[in-house]
């Protein structure tokens, strides 16, 4: 006999409705507690007479589908989550995708006029050089000759930044480090920089190097990547003119140089992304700029491959701090 019943609890059998008539011989047995043994799987033997047993099983339908269930429901929500994370992951894909090719777009676009630049100054003067011969003088055409050149450089130098990124982005940055004065190193670099006839902004750049006698043992092309990096940001990301101040101090046996200007400062929600390939920040949209996102990355990469290391403080509109620090070894 198998009584449906929602209260499964033995003690309540007797209160409890049974749909159909019980037989007498059980309903007196269950009253005069002749049960004999209460089994754990819901069921109770109860002794109706002294020949005579019966046992009772109390179901709960609702209990039994919902164990039978469960592994399937189980299942279904883990397949719901691989699911779902499948879809997160191809959207993600898909938007990173979309922004690699908007941005190999605009790469193109600013390495072309990069390149175009200096090569607009080269025609120019040459023309000049050669329309003009005879009536220049001497003093003019050393100037017209020195832009060529130094034009030429920076075409060159341009060139060579996109293959050596290309290069340190899937093997390592090997460098061939030389001794050098530090001091000479960051006027000579200042220098060249300040003399740059393609900056349109007043340029100020202050150095203090304490001591002034230190030594340092680096790959200088490489460095001089860093440097003339620091600087072109700081005039990129600066207002009406430009105050850049370097300075260089020994604190922990380590030497430190700082990189600080007046610029526009980084939004703290793109100090995290700054080192990273292809980051370009909320402030190049904002200000109609570009940037290949790959400055500060190779930066990172060169001044890691001479042991070293980057820190950057910034706030909006009050301009930014970036600090090289370098084990010193040795003498």
């Amino acid at each position: 006999i198998i009584y449906l019943i929602k209260d499964t609890t033995v003690e309540k059998i007797v209160d409890a409705k049974i749909p159909f008539k019980v037989p007498k011989s059980v309903s007196q047995a269950i009253e005069k507690d002749n049960i004999l043994l209460k089994n754990i799987d819901n069921s109770i033997t109860i002794r109706l007479n002294s020949f005579q047993l019966i046992t009772i099983d109390i179901t709960n339908p609702q209990a039994n589908f919902l164990r039978s269930a469960k592994h399937y429901l189980l299942l279904s929500l883990f397949l719901a989550l691989i699911i779902a994370y499948i879809l997160v992951f191809l959207m993600r894909s898909t938007l990173r995708e979309n922004r690699f090719v908007r941005f190999i777009k605009e790469y193109t676009s600013a390495l072309t006029h990069d390149l175009r630049s200096p090569l607009n100054s080269v025609h120019m003067a040459s023309k000049i050089l050669d329309e003009g011969s005879l009536n220049l003088k001497l003093e003019d055409k050393k100037e017209y000759l020195r832009i060529c050149r130094e034009q030429s450089k920076n075409m060159l130098d341009s060139i060579d930044r996109i293959l050596t990124v290309a290069k340190a982005e899937h093997t390592q940055i090997i460098i061939n480090p030389k001794r050098m004065l530090l001091k000479t190193f960051l006027y000579t670099e200042k220098e060249a920089f300040t003399n740059d006839m393609l900056h349109e902004k007043p340029v100020t750049i202050t150095i203090n190097c304490e001591p002034d006698n230190i030594e340092v043992f680096w790959d200088k092309e490489l460095m001089e990547n860093v440097v003339n990096n620091l600087m072109d940001n700081a005039v990129k990301y600066s207002y009406e003119s430009v105050d850049i101040t370097i300075n260089s101090y020994i604190e922990n046996n380590e030497l430190n140089i700082r990189f600080s200007d007046n610029g526009m400062g980084i939004p703290p929600k793109d100090l995290e992304g700054i080192f990273k390939y292809f980051h370009q920040g909320s402030l190049l949209e904002r200000k109609r700029m570009f940037g290949y996102g790959i400055g500060l990355s190779f930066m990172k990469k060169v001044v890691e491959a001479h042991q070293g290391r980057v820190s950057v403080e910034s706030q909006e509109n009050k301009g930014s701090i970036f600090t090289l620090t370098f084990p010193i070894t040795g003498n």
